[in-house]
């Protein structure tokens, strides 16, 4: 019988070990990149996206689009708004938070009658 404490150490025991510790510096890091940011359109960006995409006639031709650019419905539904003769040069309005979104609308409502 063997016992475990006296194994007899062989050049392919070495070996296999070499190669293991070749296998793991190979790897890559798998730590996580903190901070991920989202994207940000710039006014061009989104005008093309909407040019593209009232080109569009085909069933499924949006969606497709929407993929290709990795972006969402909303998106082009905000943007095709901002688009419209009241809000134009307010494509900056986008990246607004919530609360300034909101102060904006107000003044907008209070203006327009």
């Amino acid at each position: 019988m063997h016992n475990r404490k006296h194994q007899i150490s062989t050049p392919a025991a070495q070996q296999d070990t070499l190669d293991a510790s070749s296998v793991e510096a190979q790897r890559p890091d798998p730590e996580v990149v903190p901070g991920a940011k989202r994207r940000a359109f710039s006014k061009a960006e989104k005008l093309r996206i909407l040019a593209a995409a009232d080109a569009c006639v085909a069933p499924g031709e949006i969606g497709a689009l929407l993929r290709l650019e990795g972006i969402y419905s909303s998106h082009l539904a905000t943007w095709r708004k901002l688009r419209q003769p009241e809000f134009r040069g307010h494509f900056h309005l986008i990246n607004l938070s919530k609360g300034e979104k909101n102060e904006i609308n107000y003044i907008h409502a209070r203006i327009s009658g």
